[in-house]
């Protein structure tokens, strides 16, 4: 009984075993499958990264070439010398304007404005619909005079434009002195928005420029997934984290809903010496679609493997124990036949049989030692065997070690019936074991 026990404790062993390494199994693929979209997204934001720190290098240099030319033109002694004499006789804007035409024809200028040192406009190409510039009167108020200002607004001309700004500064005995400001104004849809967009047919993959307006961005360029006209769409920031680290760390990864409402990667950058953002994104579908497609197939042919061997382990189970059980039934069959025959035999004995355990407790007897003996069978079983001897128990136990060391023991003694009659027995002992345990016959 013992055998199967075991091998029943084996299987069950066995089978919290094959569950712990299904639970590894997939804990270790769901790790994996983690990993793999991680290195997935890090990679598309570097490619994101790179796209962006190409547009914002070619961007850089278009502004600062762009700034060097007009910076020399604005500091060359003849236009200086014109800028100035206007500035403090504005009398003299006849001269200038024949100047300042003939730079708007030779660098296709859409419009040059000038402004004095108070924020007031004193000539445009163009009639404006305010006489003061509020960006010269916000710069003004907060004592800050750089020396150019470039930045993207709406016109009605083109729509949109950028400028470069410079200060016209004289010089006094003690001090400069402030005297007016002369803006370079150019059509943004055709010099600077395009330098921009970057757009992949066979991908997601868009640069957008932005511009912070308070709370708001606003896009400045053309939109791959809707369509409207470069800034018309503005967005809050006040829900948007990202938005805030960009105008203090310049560059911020980007992960959620661009402005169709798409999941996407992207990279923020703001550009150096500007308050102007590029945008690069791509959508979050394409990037992890060959992922999905992956993880998919690695978790179906895991999960099929792992199922697929839980059934042939449980049939192997299942038959295993319909053997152990045929064999169990056939070990008690077997065991109860030794037994009924065991029982027969010594039932039909002529001698006494007594059968003790180590401790020298009676566990059996046959029908002879009832009927020589004197007592009930219940009244022997569980006694020791000095109720029947007239030795001692301690001597008894000296006998019960002879009779376990030997192969055979015989020795003559005398023997007590119920009613106290003595008489002289020959006893042959031998001794078995069962489970580990020492019995004598």
């Amino acid at each position: 009984m013992k055998v199967f026990k075991l091998s029943k404790g084996y299987l069950r062993s066995f089978l919290i075993g094959y569950l712990v390494i299904f639970v590894i199994a997939i804990t270790a693929l769901v790790i994996h499958l983690v990993n793999t979209r991680s290195d997935i997204k890090k990679t598309a934001l570097k490619e994101l990264e790179n796209i962006s720190s190409l547009k914002e290098s070619d961007i850089i240099n278009f502004i600062s070439e762009e700034k060097y030319k007009l910076n020399l033109l604005v500091s060359s002694d003849f236009f200086r010398k014109e800028l100035v004499s206007f500035f403090m006789d504005n009398s003299k804007l006849n001269q200038l304007i024949k100047i300042l035409y003939q730079i708007k024809s030779i660098k296709d200028l859409e419009n040059i404005v000038l402004i004095d040192s108070t924020g007031k406009i004193i000539h445009s190409f163009y009639l404006l619909d305010e006489n003061y510039d509020s960006l010269t009167i916000r710069l003004l108020s907060a004592r800050l005079v750089p020396e150019s200002i470039i930045d993207v607004f709406e016109t009605k001309g083109s729509g949109i434009s950028y400028f470069f700004q410079f200060p016209i500064i004289i010089q006094e005995k003690k001090s400069n002195r402030l005297i007016g400001f002369i803006r370079f104004q150019f059509d943004a849809l055709t010099y600077l928005i395009p330098r921009f967009e970057h757009l992949e047919p066979s991908s997601t993959r868009e640069v957008v420029l932005l511009k912070r307006d308070k709370d708001n961005v606003i896009y400045l360029s053309h939109l791959r997934k809707v369509s409207l006209k470069p800034m018309t769409l503005k967005e809050s920031t006040n829900d948007r984290i990202c938005w805030d680290k960009i105008f203090a760390t310049s560059y911020c990864e980007f992960e959620g809903l661009d402005y169709a409402g798409t999941p996407v990667l992207g990279i923020l950058r703001k550009i150096k010496h500007t308050d102007l953002v590029l945008f690069t994104k791509q959508d979050q579908k394409e990037i992890y679609q060959s992922f999905k497609t992956y993880a998919f197939h690695v978790s179906i042919s895991v999960i099929l493997f792992l199922l697929t061997s839980g059934f042939a382990f449980g049939y192997f189970i299942v038959r295993s124990k319909l053997k152990m059980d045929k064999q169990e039934i056939q070990f008690l069959k077997s065991q109860e036949l030794i037994e009924t025959q065991f029982k027969t035999l010594i039932e039909s004995m002529n001698d006494s049989l007594f059968v003790i355990n180590q401790d020298g407790i009676i566990v059996n007897v046959n029908t002879k030692v009832i009927e020589t003996y004197g007592y009930a069978k219940d009244e022997l079983l569980n006694k020791t065997i000095d109720l029947v001897c007239t030795e001692s128990f301690e001597e008894l136990k000296t006998r019960f070690s002879r009779i376990i060391k030997s192969n055979g023991y015989i020795y003559e003694t005398i023997h007590r019936k119920k009613n106290g009659v003595t008489f002289d027995v020959e006893v042959s002992a031998k001794a078995y074991t069962v489970d580990g345990n020492y019995f004598i016959l």
